[in-house]
């Protein structure tokens, strides 16, 4: 069985600035990687860690060493592949200050990979990841930023077979009063619908086109996301399929 893939650059630049926040992404094709890059008082927020998310940083200007907070939406290798190579920089810069990961609980390859980092690197370690596993609805604070988790309807697919969901969330970022929405990858659901709406800023996955999905529903089409995203201030589609 062969795959190609055409294209995998992501073709327009997305990028908001509110009051106190601006929100770029750095890379979004679905099955490849997705990271999206939000700074706060010249602090960096990463919502989600797709492979190459190191380099993107680095190239688009954004030092590594100020982020503060990852927060991880579901645990496939397109979400998360690039944690350990953001470990393992600020361990070779000698990095003191903690860094957040954040988490759906029970993501077993989160856990794993930051477990066996801090098992192997224990006596040459000078920062502390601080692992944060959240439930729908569950808020945490980091900084000024208060960080609201919501459930997601996600699972895996290999070759067109439907696996069962896995643990995922969206997140609800506040900062200052502005609310800025992470989907992460999802099919369309009540908890979702409620997150977007009225938000400064919606990030929203658009897997599939228009009639295209399959029994699954664990990913929205992109008039689906289009409607759910109108009823923000402000909204991007991400996650979009190479072609």
């Amino acid at each position: 069985m062969s795959t190609s893939f055409e294209v995998f650059e992501m073709k327009i630049s997305k990028e908001w600035k509110g009051d106190d926040v601006r929100v770029e992404v750095l890379y979004s094709v679905a099955g490849v990687a997705t990271s999206v890059i939000m700074e706060v008082n010249d602090k960096y927020f990463v919502l989600d860690a797709g492979d190459g998310l190191l380099r993107d940083m680095v190239t688009r200007g954004y030092d590594p060493m100020d982020l503060r907070a990852i927060m991880i939406s579901h645990g496939h290798y397109d979400h998360i592949g690039a944690l350990w190579a953001i470990m393992g920089f600020m361990r070779m810069m000698g990095r003191e200050e903690e860094l957040y990961v954040v988490t759906p609980k029970n993501c077993a390859e989160a856990e794993v990979l930051i477990e066996k980092f801090k098992e192997l690197h224990r006596d040459s370690m000078f920062y502390n990841i601080l692992h944060m596993e959240l439930v729908p609805e569950q808020t945490v604070i980091i900084d000024n930023c208060a960080i609201t988790a919501f459930e997601t309807l996600h699972g895996g697919l290999i070759a067109g077979r439907v696996l069962p969901r896995v643990p995922s969330i969206g997140y609800i970022i506040d900062v200052e009063g502005q609310k800025v929405v992470y989907t992460g990858d999802s099919g369309d659901c009540a908890s979702l619908r409620n997150a977007v709406k009225g938000a400064d800023l919606a990030i929203i996955e658009a897997t599939w086109e228009e009639g295209e999905s399959n029994e699954s529903n664990y990913h929205l089409c992109i008039n689906t996301a289009e409607e759910i995203g109108k009823t923000a201030k402000n909204y991007m589609i991400i996650h979009r399929k190479a072609k």
